[in-house]
Order: C-alpha cells, then structure tokens, then sequence
C-alpha cells in the first residue's frame, strides 16, 4: 500500500505501468501535484484523474528522444535513397554491380507534427539540402529557430496538399483521440507513387491496413515504420511480408546515453518542483502532449 509512505507530493512513473499505479496513488494521496514520465509519449497519463486536477503538473522526458529518433528517421531516408538493402544483397552473393542510387538533394520532406523530433529531423535534413515543410496544429506557435529551417509552416488543414507535394512525408503525431487513423486511405493516397512514408511518432496514427495496400500496390514507394498500433507486432502481420517496408521495433528512440540523460531533465523538473520554478517539459494536458 502507497499509505505506508505516507502523502506524496510527486511521482516518477513508467507509462507501462501509469493505469495500474495512478489510480491507487489518487485514491490514497489527494495531494498529489507533480508526475514526471521517464518516455515522451503521456498517451498512458490521459487518465480522468490526472485531466480534472487543473493544479497538478505533469512533465515527460522528451527532449531525451528527440535527436536519437529524428536519426533513426534521417537514417531510413538515407537507407533508401542510397539502396542499402539492395548493397546488403549484393555482398551477400558476392556480386559487383555498380548500379545508379539516387540523391536526397533537392528532395522535399513534410514534418506532420513539427516538434522536438521533427526540429531535430529538419537540423539533419538541412545539411543534406533537403526542402523541409512543417506541419503544426498551430502553425503561430513555434520558435523562430525551428520556423527559419522550413520553407514555410503550414496548419493541419494544408496537410493533404503538402503530402501531395512531398517526396518524403513523416508522421511525428501524439497519441490523443485526434490523432486515431490520421494517415488514413484517403491522406495517404495523396501522396506521389514514388514518395516515401515514415512514422516515428506514435502507432495509433497510421491505418497499417491502408498503409499495406498502398505499399502492395506501389502506390507509395517505401515506408519505414519505428511504431505500430499492436506492440510487439503479431507474427501474422501483412507488414512483415512487404518488400517495400523496413520497420524498427519501437527502437529508434533507445540510444546507449538515454538513462542519464532521462535522470537530467528528471533532475530538472524535480528542482522546479521543489523550487517552485519553471518546469523544464510541461505537458498540455489538455492537448495530450
């Protein structure tokens, strides 16, 4: 029983674990006004408990994942422009084909969710001379450093257009009751046949049957997928049968540093809260995220 330590004023909490520890905690501590969650995604916090105490904060760890996943999507892009599973097939049969890759110069890439990974993913992007086009729900609110990296920001309601324009499209998307199916049959076809889809934000937002049958039929070149709507993905999945995809087991966020640097930002907001300062990852618990 949580009584035994008596009220408490804040938790860390794993997300796994939030539905079946908080409910406990409120029942037990009404005075509870601090939660930190070791991930970025707050999805598992939604809880009406947590929703209705407008004085209690919540804080996650994103800017912990941002860069280590905006690689990993940087580095799927790469994977596939530059062919790598075809030089992978090649070492392995002991060929020497010289064949024609393509470059990512020139190419236009569209941030769906353009936050901390998507700023960080729009830094790499840059240097390889990639056009980078932002979506936001608020397209007003964003810091001039992460405005300047993009062509220009767009709101939600310009999101089919620019995946029509995109060469690459990457779902950066939370998981809230808004973001259910978001990469739709409909949005997805938008986009060109020799496009590029990438989700590394959460699973809930793709329709991984809409997106099988789009890959099926080439009428999207390739995607890679770090995030699914059932974790670990079923063994019967149609996606693991589709040449077209490359898919990472919820691991683009795992980076050999991510402990010590989850133990910083929660140092941070723990000195907040103690201080009664300004936390360092507040969480809009009324946009969830």
């Amino acid at each position: 029983s949580w009584s035994r330590y008596g009220l408490i004023d804040g938790i860390v909490a794993m997300p796994f674990k939030t539905k079946d520890i908080l409910p406990i905690v409120f029942k037990e501590n009404s005075k509870l006004k601090w939660l930190h969650s070791v991930s970025s995604g707050v999805d598992a916090f939604m809880l009406p408990e947590i929703l209705k105490r407008k004085d209690l904060v919540l804080t996650n760890a994103r800017e912990v994942y941002a860069d280590g996943v905006a690689e990993f999507a940087m580095s799927a892009i790469l994977a596939w422009y530059k062919n790598h599973s075809r030089l992978f097939e090649l070492k392995a049969n002991r060929e020497w084909v010289r064949e024609t890759n393509r470059r990512v110069a020139g190419q236009k890439l569209v941030i769906v969710g353009y936050g901390d990974i998507g700023y960080y993913l729009a830094k790499m992007a840059e240097q390889f001379g990639i056009e980078v086009i932002g979506v936001k729900r608020n397209p007003t609110q964003i810091a001039d450093h992460a405005r300047a990296l993009c062509s220009r920001v767009v709101g939600i309601d310009q999101v089919e257009e620019v995946m029509a324009e995109a060469d690459i499209v990457c779902g950066i998307l939370p998981q809230t009751v808004h973001t259910n199916d978001f990469f739709n049959y409909e949005r997805l076809s938008k986009m060109k046949n020799t496009a590029m889809f990438i989700n590394v934000g959460r699973g809930n937002s793709v329709d991984e049957q809409a997106l099988c049958e789009l890959l099926r039929d080439e009428k999207i070149a390739f995607a890679a997928l770090d995030v699914f709507k059932t974790e670990p993905l079923p063994e019967d999945s149609p996606l693991f049968g589709l040449e077209n995809l490359m898919y990472s087991p919820h691991s683009g966020n795992i980076h050999e540093d991510m402990w010590e640097s989850g133990l910083g930002i929660m140092e941070q907001n723990l000195n907040a809260f103690v201080n009664d300062t300004h936390f360092a990852s507040p969480v809009e618990k009324e946009k969830g995220y």
